[in-house]
């Protein structure tokens, strides 16, 4: 015996569900596996027998409700994850940036139920450091600039849904005010202090310590300097030079190396047999954060990147090697003389040196 559900549907053993209607004065009969599937079955049929156009509207909009009411945040995170960012150059920043994410409450919730105030909220959330599972390291609150790569990464996500995937009818990000949306922040302006440099040296080993020596002497961003390749680095005497061919910014660049970058590169092969081709240094992304998160901790300079380094090296470019904008942009990468000076940082002594 069948037990009415509800309007047109019935159950059908412990595990299953009868829809039952007459469509255009033919019997329709289908058995799904859960009772949000037998509704969404059943009002698909209706919306297309429905002669009434306000009736079939309705029907319709509840049909879109049932069908994203499963399909939460963390199933759209991991549908753009593989459809976008492991596409992308860099992702695995940004795909840390997802697990972050995955992590934080408004995860769990229905894509098609998140408004405003809950994007506010997951915003407070992130702020706050929620979310952050390193091991030995204290949650710390999140800078402005880094809040809005997460409002652009999260508002791109919905946008994907809505355009893309059809899982919402509008972002909910056009309901923030502005005064609401996270602002660009200050840019950075960190260089090493004193003998900051010194100590990380003896802090680090291995290939993080080797990295270091070569970020501060070349300039290179993280994942330029983690996918060189021996095949495209030539060395010539004490000197020599790294291609890149791929950047950030799509533009290949060769990155001279200094006497010192060198001599480190080559300490990577003990027997001095350089390879043919193969990744220069042995290192994961990750581990080389752990690293170097332990070895700031230990000299007391929480507030250090590995990005600052580039911050260093440019302005060492100016103030120690007497380079020029365009050697320096040459040695960098950047593409505009805006974007270099971000990152050159001089220090005032050595400007009122050279004053005299």
């Amino acid at each position: 015996m069948w037990k009415r559900i509800e309007k047109n549907i019935y159950m059908r053993g412990p595990y299953s569900y009868l829809v039952r209607l007459m469509v255009n004065g033919k019997k329709v009969d289908e058995t799904l596996d859960s009772l949000e599937d037998a509704r969404i079955y059943r009002d698909k049929h209706l919306h297309s027998a429905a002669l009434d156009v306000h009736m079939s509207a309705i029907i319709e909009s509840r049909i879109k409700k049932r069908s994203a009411r499963n399909y939460t945040l963390a199933d759209a995170i991991q549908d753009y994850r593989k459809e976008k960012t492991e596409k992308k150059k860099g992702w695995e920043t940004e795909a840390t940036r997802l697990n972050l994410i995955m992590r934080l409450p408004i995860a769990k919730e229905s894509l098609y139920m998140i408004h405003r105030d809950g994007i506010l909220s997951c915003f407070k959330d992130i702020r706050s450091g929620r979310g952050q599972m390193v091991k030995g390291v204290e949650r710390r609150p999140v800078s402005e600039a880094t809040v809005k790569r997460y409002y652009n990464l999260l508002r791109h996500i919905f946008q994907i849904a809505k355009d893309e995937w059809k899982k919402i009818d509008a972002n909910p990000f056009d309901e923030l005010a502005s005064s609401e949306r996270p602002k660009d922040g200050k840019p950075r302006e960190r260089r090493l202090r004193g003998n900051e440099y010194q100590k990380l040296n003896d802090e680090l080993a291995g290939d993080a310590r080797v990295a270091l020596v070569v970020f501060v002497e070349t300039a290179m961003r993280r994942g330029e300097l983690l996918a060189l390749d021996w095949k495209y680095i030539k060395f010539k005497g004490k000197l020599g030079s790294a291609h890149l061919p791929e950047t950030k910014t799509n533009s290949p660049r060769t990155v001279p190396l200094s006497s010192k970058a060198t001599a480190e590169l080559k300490s990577l092969v003990p027997d001095g047999d350089i390879p043919n081709s193969g990744k220069v240094f042995s290192i994961s992304e990750n581990s080389l954060r752990y690293q170097w998160r332990k070895a700031r901790k230990a000299i007391g300079a929480p507030d250090l990147r590995i990005h600052d380094l580039r911050h260093e090296a440019t302005s060492r470019l100016f103030q120690d090697k007497g380079f020029n904008v365009i050697e320096a942009a040459a040695v960098t990468g950047h593409k505009n003389l805006q974007m270099l000076k971000r990152y050159t940082h001089l220090d005032p002594t050595h400007l009122a040196k050279k004053l005299g």
